[in-house]
């Protein structure tokens, strides 16, 4: 019994995340840095969700009520750049939506009408030559919303992570500066 439990402690000391993906990731060798932001995303939604949204986030009622309370003391420069960055990523030039867009679920329950409400929003507020701060912020919480959404309950296409890594970065880059101003409100450090 005591070698077994030896045995065990051993194997539990060379178990490594990093090598099972190495040995097991169907896409050739794993590159951690192709996928660092998604990593991240996995610890920063946790507290965003805990000390923002009462431990249940919901798409509708958090992106609506944050937006309205941080719009005005978020730093404009992070924003602005998330909001560029999914800008150039859903629209073309002209402002028609991508593919990308067209494809980007953003409710899988409720009827046609609520499914395309959010979507609707989304597009019109990317749309728009100078949105205000309230709606950029709420478009871009209706984005990580459905990243977040689609990342632990959509379709899993391992394959398609590589290419989503950006967005997480520019997500993540929005999250933390709520959580920062929410620390600040709170008058916390």
């Amino acid at each position: 019994m005591i070698d077994e439990m030896k045995n065990s402690t051993e194997q539990e000391d060379k178990f490594s995340e990093k090598k099972w993906f190495e040995q097991n990731w169907e896409h050739g060798e794993l590159d951690e840095s192709k996928i660092e932001s998604i990593f991240y995303f996995t610890v920063i939604w946790p507290i965003f969700e805990r000390k923002l949204c009462r431990k249940k986030a919901q798409m509708k009622k958090d992106s609506i009520s944050l937006a309205s309370d941080y719009h005005s003391i978020l730093d404009r420069g992070v924003l602005n750049r998330v909001f560029t960055h999914f800008r150039s990523r859903y629209l073309y030039i002209g402002g028609s939506p991508t593919d990308i867009f067209n494809a980007f679920v953003f409710d899988l329950s409720g009827d046609n009408t609520t499914k395309n409400k959010y979507k609707e929003e989304v597009l019109t507020t990317l749309g728009v030559e100078n949105p205000g701060s309230e709606e950029k912020l709420r478009a871009l919480l209706y984005i990580s919303f459905r990243l977040r959404n689609n990342l632990y309950h959509g379709e899993k296409e391992t394959e398609k992570l590589y290419s989503q890594n950006e967005n997480f970065r520019q997500v993540n880059m929005l999250l933390l500066e709520i959580i920062k101003k929410f620390k600040e409100k709170m008058g916390k450090r």
